[in-house]
């Protein structure tokens, strides 16, 4: 499952650095900087934002994702580095339910 999400996640940054992007242009945007238009999301759940990034970022290539669909893709781990620790349904702020961390 670790080796899944890993891959995902390698899938993801290389098609945003392959991809064809969309840029425009903004106001006082220093030197080497850009903006990239993405789509507008509500995230679905408390705790979700880990999730509603990736859709956010894979919406703004056309890749539509579903939120509920990483449940079955990042496994249930009490450290986070390997997995989503807590309950995503949580009360945003606290320490027991807080995600899942890049590693």
């Amino acid at each position: 499952m670790r080796l899944l999400v890993r891959a995902l996640a390698v899938v993801a940054v290389l098609a945003t650095a392959v991809l064809p992007q969309q840029w425009a242009a903004a106001h006082e945007l220093s030197d080497g900087s850009a903006f990239v238009e993405v789509p507008v999301y509500t995230q679905q759940r408390n705790l979700s934002c880990e999730y509603a990034s990736l859709v956010i970022a894979m919406g703004a290539y056309d890749a539509w994702i579903s939120e509920w669909t990483f449940d079955e893709l990042v496994p249930a781990s009490e450290n986070p580095h390997w997995g989503y620790r807590g309950d995503i349904n949580g009360w945003w702020g606290n320490t027991d339910d807080y995600g899942v961390y890049p590693e």
